[in-house]
């Protein structure tokens, strides 16, 4: 699970869908309405996402949709004004 949330973070910011296990952190970032979660340990689940990935243009679509929808959570503008933030509160200013 190390590094998976660098893995989704930077799927999102270049639009690519992705088939995630359901954890947390990836409902965090996906948001929990996103269709493409399978169970912790749930190999079946998992091949069953990606063949659907693969092969449903709908499925694919609305997860493609999902992703782009997510995209502006990710950007470097953002991230700069949140850690500006944060600096600020710190800081007292």
């Amino acid at each position: 699970m190390e590094g998976g949330a660098h893995v989704v973070s930077e799927a999102i910011a270049l639009g690519i869908p992705v088939i995630a296990s359901d954890i947390a952190g990836n409902r965090g970032l996906l948001g929990d309405d996103y269709p493409g979660y399978y169970p912790v340990a749930g190999e079946s689940a998992l091949a069953a996402l990606l063949y659907r990935a693969e092969t449903d243009t709908h499925f694919y679509s609305s997860l493609k949709k999902h992703i782009e929808l997510r995209k502006n959570l990710i950007s470097p503008e953002r991230e700069k004004k949140s850690i500006q933030g944060l600096l600020d509160k710190l800081t007292d200013k």
